[in-house]
């Protein structure tokens, strides 16, 4: 989600200094463009309507020590009204953990694209993508195991 103010919509944990671009995991038998509205709306309380997809994204990461790949779908979103609590500089949400039945707080705020480099924010390749939007989806792989990484 940008705002239109060169500004880009991240979030974390709220005890943590990661800031990522929101999203989650989509169900068994839902479409990516439903699962986006639904983990944004879970997370922040406000309906969105998807864009566009802008990025394929095959990440290679390391997290607590262990070593993940996962398949990312990044979308173009913009909210589905006109006002809502998107408009202030940062609000709060929630992330459900359904399998532990937990939740967490999470912290949403809104990052100037040309600063995020002095931001702990991964993947560190948005801090470059997002400075300028592909017209078609893009094929990125993003490797943090130390390999080459390529667009």
């Amino acid at each position: 989600m940008l705002d239109g103010k060169n500004r880009v919509l991240l979030c974390r944990l709220e005890d943590d200094d990661l800031w990522v671009l929101p999203g989650g995991q989509v169900y068994l038998h839902e479409t990516l463009q439903e699962g986006v509205k639904r983990e944004l709306f879970e997370e922040t309380n406000f309906e969105i309507k998807v864009q566009r997809l802008l990025w394929i994204l095959e990440n290679f990461f390391i997290f607590n020590g262990k070593k993940f790949h996962s398949i990312e779908f990044y979308f173009l979103v913009t909210p589905a009204k006109a006002t809502g609590v998107w408009e202030q500089d940062e609000f709060l949400g929630q992330e459900e953990q359904h399998s532990t039945d937990r939740s967490w707080v999470l912290d949403f705020k809104w990052f100037d694209i040309s600063k995020l480099k002095e931001v702990n924010f991964k993947p560190t390749t948005f801090i470059e993508l997002l400075k300028d939007l592909p017209k078609h989806p893009m094929h990125v792989v993003w490797d943090d195991y130390g390999r080459h990484n390529h667009r």
